[in-house]
């Protein structure tokens, strides 16, 4: 008896696309408090492929960040938490986000980032195909400054515990451009150290969270 052909789980194209804005609440000489809304457009609609399944409703997160600068004996770093409400249309449950990000400056041009990203799905969708679910991954990479205005940064993720997830692993490398204050070209603040450079944009570090690693769906 021949077995059906296995549907295709494969999918090419575009992915969300995000529209957001910040708002700095609070702020003294070395710490930030804000808050940001981000509405999430997906670049599918295309419900017959299962591995669009998922991808193809808006989603929006409201999102409260913390960020603080310190240092470690004689190097700069910096700490940022952020706790998030996002909702999930198209039968999906909606999820608590908690993500957290620690950077350490070890020479003028590197930083290092360790990063964990946990997500906890309010009970389960409306649909068999969405169970409750939650997952923890934790991130490292490295930055790297190639010119005041050019910066590459690669790393590795790993989802460590979870229920209903993927067990996911991978390697990645990113590379980008931004103003003259040197990494806000991938974390999007000045760097960490400077004289007051914590700014309202401090939340922007959350951009290199959410595509290499918080953002990938288990």
């Amino acid at each position: 008896m021949r077995r059906p052909p296995t549907p295709s789980a494969q999918r090419t194209g575009i992915g969300y696309t995000e529209f957001a804005g910040r708002y700095s609440l609070l702020q003294g000489e070395s710490w930030v408090a804000s808050g940001q809304v981000t509405l999430r457009v997906p670049g599918t609609n295309d419900i017959s492929n299962p591995a669009a399944i998922g991808y193809t409703d808006l989603e929006t997160d409201i999102r409260g960040l913390f960020g603080r600068n310190f240092t470690l004996g004689a190097l700069p770093g910096f700490v940022d938490v952020e706790i998030a409400q996002r909702f999930r249309s198209g039968g999906l449950p909606n999820e608590l986000r908690a993500d957290a990000t620690f950077g350490l400056q070890v020479a003028p041009r590197w930083l290092l980032l360790a990063q964990s990203f946990n997500v906890m799905s309010e009970g389960a969708g409306t649909s068999v195909l969405f169970p409750s679910y939650e997952y923890y991954k934790l991130q490292l990479s490295a930055v790297y400054s190639l010119t005041p205005t050019w910066s590459v940064q690669g790393g590795g993720f790993t989802t460590f515990a979870g229920r209903n997830t993927l067990q996911e692993n991978a390697c990645w490398s990113a590379c980008g451009t931004g103003s003259e204050r040197g990494h806000e070209s991938l974390i999007g603040t000045a760097e960490p150290g400077a004289e007051n450079s914590i700014i309202p944009e401090y939340a922007d570090r959350q951009v290199v969270a959410d595509h290499q690693g918080g953002e990938h769906q288990a």
